[in-house]
């Protein structure tokens, strides 16, 4: 019957239905066959019943309401003050730019939407191809949901039952190796191709561009310090980082009016509502996959293949990889959590250890084709072909999976931060 169910999505969501209906109506067409629909209405309901979940509208309007300000030009401006005249200047620029970002939206899509608006025209008129422009755009994009905050780890740890906070200082040092790693490599091509930066900027410009940005310094500074010292839950460091966005842009920078602020509430509701809506279904099909006994078959199955950890590990990561070239994210998070979770728990895999390693494979997704959601976003902005954006791209593919082997093998570099709080 799980075949049946599984067929059914596929061929629902080859049609053209919506992930999440698709999800919804495989589940309830099983259901109602085994007169089981009030448990589908329950589990969908318990699903969204979750404390952390609130926390998904408030760090997407944070980012919303920081992008319609001043706050990202404010940070474009301080990063290029600090290191825009060395060579491929602007590029780190872009990168450095994410990286603070990443501590404020937790949205990659959004990071592509602000910082791209902001650099590539920027880039483009210093001499960098457009596609260039696009690739660096959106694959430092993808630490916005790695560096905490971050929406697909609330997701995750929604699903997995565990510590969002735990799971937010878990990404702390994979985003910045990924940040640093990026840098390294534009450094590199940028080298190669004599493409320099600006002449430097004086001390007092950077000391005054630094000064402007300082408000904006402050959100991430609140989300990490406050859950690192247990003054608040992820949760309500979101509430805090919102209200924070609203004095900076309100009250200091006189930069948002209500017009824009009501426009990005609607913008918010719109998004998070399709997160919680997926999340209802996905809880529908877990507990489908639960009954019958879809975990346990899968353990069975990938131990006749190895019982060596490593060799699992492989397998799931060329799984996650392959998927995230066709589906969304937070589709992979919720369709594949459920299923290898278990598995790899009984291997000895930490779960939030494991929550990074799947929000590391599925980021790689963000910038692969066909699907690739930042690729696509930089693209648009960059008004550049996809294929010239693959010439690019491919360079950037290496540190992405240095990166994510190097944590899959160094467990202790992930946990070290969550273990200050157990």
């Amino acid at each position: 019957m799980m075949t049946v169910v599984v067929i059914l999505f596929f061929l629902l969501m080859l049609i053209g239905i919506p992930l999440f209906a698709g999800m919804g109506l495989a589940s309830y067409i099983y259901l109602n066959v085994r007169n089981f629909v009030p448990i589908l209405i329950q589990n969908s309901f318990d699903s969204l019943n979750s404390y952390s979940l609130l926390a998904v509208p408030f760090f997407m309007f944070t980012g919303l309401l920081m992008n319609s300000g001043e706050t990202t030009d404010r940070i474009v401006d301080m990063c290029d003050k600090l290191i825009g005249h060395i060579y491929g200047g602007l590029g780190h620029v872009n990168i450095l730019v994410s990286m603070i970002l990443a501590g404020v939206s937790g949205s990659a899509i959004a990071d592509t939407a602000g910082v791209g608006a902001a650099m590539i025209p920027s880039m483009k008129k210093a001499g960098y191809s457009p596609a260039y422009s696009a690739v660096v755009t959106a694959v430092s994009s993808t630490i916005g949901p790695v560096i905490p905050p971050s929406i697909h780890m609330v997701v995750y740890a929604s699903i997995a039952q565990c510590s969002t906070g735990k799971l937010f200082l878990a990404g702390v040092v994979p985003g910045v190796l990924m940040g640093v790693y990026q840098i390294i490599v534009n450094y590199f091509y940028c080298k190669k191709r004599n493409i320099g930066g600006h002449a430097p900027a004086t001390f007092k410009e950077i000391t005054h561009s630094i000064y402007r940005a300082l408000p904006c310094l402050s959100i991430p500074f609140i989300i990490i310090g406050g859950i690192l010292s247990g003054f608040c839950t992820a949760t309500e460091a979101a509430i805090m980082s919102t209200a924070a966005a609203l004095i900076i842009e309100i009250v200091i920078f006189h930069s948002v009016n209500l017009k824009r602020i009501f426009a990005d509430i609607r913008s918010t509701a719109i998004n998070s509502s399709v997160v919680f809506i997926m999340t209802g279904a996905a809880a529908a099909l877990a507990w489908i996959m639960t009954i019958e006994n879809v975990q346990n078959s899968m353990v069975n199955f990938f131990l006749s293949i190895s019982h060596e950890t490593w060799a699992i590990m492989l397998f799931i990561n060329i799984i996650l990889l392959i998927l995230g070239m066709f589906i969304s994210p937070m589709i992979i998070i919720m369709f594949t959590v459920p299923t290898f979770l278990p598995l790899v728990t009984s291997f000895g895999v930490d779960p939030i250890h494991f929550g990074i390693i799947v929000v590391l494979n599925v980021m790689i997704g963000f910038v692969t084709p066909p699907v690739g959601f930042t690729m696509m976003a930089a693209c648009s902005i960059a008004e550049c072909k996809v294929s010239d954006f693959m010439k690019d791209v491919w360079i950037y593919y290496i540190p992405l999976v240095l990166n994510l082997i190097f944590v899959i093998m160094c467990p202790d570099i992930v946990l070290f931060l969550p273990n200050l709080i157990s």
